[in-house]
């Protein structure tokens, strides 16, 4: 009886949230068996064949995702004979997300932060989660990333000093061990607990539960890192996808990564990428009293429209712009923007210019964003965790033929971003209450056309 007076109770307060998982429950249940999930779904699981057998088996020859794929299979069966157990949990997550939000950035119960955790669920890309099948690339990517920000909401609960029940610990703990599983996420976590390990450590603020977050994320770096599978798949993944891959050095994987990471962000942006510049440029315009601090906070997004959705309308009245836009999945250019054959291009170059100067006067505006310390550390840390783990993909074979899913990641770093900046943004009494509205309206449509995208997608693959 208290369970359901405490559900009738919740669901007063959060019904928003409450609508938006039931809506993406019932849009995920009606999702095509498309690409890996075919095979997932087939006779692998019939002929004497385990799940945990073949996790076992994919440890020394294929990943070190032992947790999630052993997740992602069972889930895989059981949708094989009824859809609905992947759309309703992936809708409980988006609930898990949305309230985890909610408790930590909404402590007075801002109906404009409310909104803002609806808006930028709704603009995340979910639309590039199915190139390996829906359940398969959902399981994979958005499951960890969801737990992934539950640890970092425990995070943010001590640098607010608030203290943690032993049920959030316990969940947070849990959290961490089933997100850092995929490496991608590992890569975002030991850099962001790393840097907090460093302010704690000389803030001599350290205590038992954070070390164990840490030690945690650090013995997961230590599995994938050691498992026999992830170099057996690297090996095997050569010939088929990027054979000549074998040649590169360090430097050149990173410039690889560097250069498809960025191109995406600026030539090629989603709707969470544009609103989060406008955010930026917004905050800051409104706080700085430093002239050139708002122009510079007003580059990234500029860029972003210009060689973004506006490229037709300015490469029309300023040809030689086209010359800036390179794709870098071109067969020539596969090894990123600078290659032996074209060094002497002086547009390369100039190009290579453009995604420096968008990097760096983004991290420029993400500073002067914040006037908090620790949301200022916690904000960059996630940003460059993010990048990172994009850019990582460059050491891999299968950078290409992975596709846009390897971006999910930072793209979930970007959202969390975008969560805290909103929240400051809406609980600022000085920012007036119309400008506030318009914030949430024009973002609400970016979202609503990114949802309005993802539900044709999924009726009509």
């Amino acid at each position: 009886m208290k369970i359901l007076n405490w559900l009738k109770s919740d669901f007063r307060q959060n019904y928003f949230f409450y609508f938006l998982a039931l809506t993406y429950g019932i849009i995920f249940s009606a999702i095509k068996i498309v690409h890996d999930d075919i095979i997932n779904m087939s006779s692998q699981f019939i002929h004497g064949k385990s799940v945990l057998g073949i996790v076992y088996q994919g440890y020394f020859t294929w990943s070190s995702r032992v947790l999630i794929n052993t997740i992602m299979y069972y889930t895989e069966i059981i949708s094989s004979h009824c859809i609905l157990l992947f759309g309703f949990i992936t809708g409980i997550l988006v609930l898990l997300l949305s309230k985890s939000l909610n408790s930590v950035f909404n402590e007075f119960d801002n109906l404009y932060i409310k909104l803002a955790i609806i808006v930028c669920i709704l603009m995340y890309p979910f639309s590039i989660l199915s190139s390996a099948g829906w359940v398969a690339t959902i399981a994979t990517y958005f499951w960890p990333f969801v737990f992934m920000s539950i640890s970092i909401m425990s995070l943010v609960q001590v640098l607010n000093k608030k203290k943690l029940a032993l049920t959030q610990k316990i969940m947070s703990i849990i959290s961490i061990i089933y997100a850092a599983n995929n490496e991608q996420i590992t890569v975002i976590l030991i850099f962001v607990y790393t840097i907090f390990f460093v302010v704690f450590l000389f803030e001599k603020k350290l205590n038992k539960f954070f070390i164990i977050q840490y030690m945690l994320i650090i013995i997961s770096l230590l599995f994938i890192i050691t498992t026999p599978g992830n170099v057996a798949r690297s090996h095997s993944e050569l010939a088929n996808w990027f054979p000549s891959f074998i040649t590169l050095n360090s430097l050149s994987k990173f410039q690889l990564g560097y250069t498809s990471t960025m191109y995406k962000i600026i030539f090629n942006p989603n709707c969470l990428i544009i609103v989060f510049t406008m955010l930026v440029a917004i905050i800051v315009n409104t706080n700085s009293k430093s002239l050139f601090v708002k122009i510079i906070s007003v580059f990234p997004s500029v860029l972003c429209l210009v060689f973004g959705p506006l490229q037709i309308v300015f490469t029309n009245l300023f040809p030689n712009l086209i010359y800036l836009n390179h794709p870098v999945s071109e067969s020539n250019l596969i090894y990123g923007l600078i290659t032996e054959n074209n060094y002497a291009d002086k547009s390369i170059f100039l190009e290579y210019l453009v995604l420096g100067i968008f990097l760096l006067t983004l991290f420029f505006g993400v500073y002067f964003s914040f006037n908090s310390k620790n949301e200022r550390i916690l904000s960059l840390s996630l940003l460059v965790g993010g990048l990172l783990s994009r850019i990582s993909i460059g050491f891999s074979p299968t950078i290409w033929a992975s596709g846009d899913r390897t971006f999910s990641p930072l793209y979930g770093c970007i959202f969390l971003i975008c969560i805290i900046l909103m929240k400051n943004l809406f609980s600022d009494c000085s920012f007036k209450k119309q400008n506030k509205t318009s914030i949430i309206i024009l973002s609400m449509l970016f979202g609503s056309f990114n949802f309005l995208s993802l539900l044709i997608q999924i009726l009509v693959q």
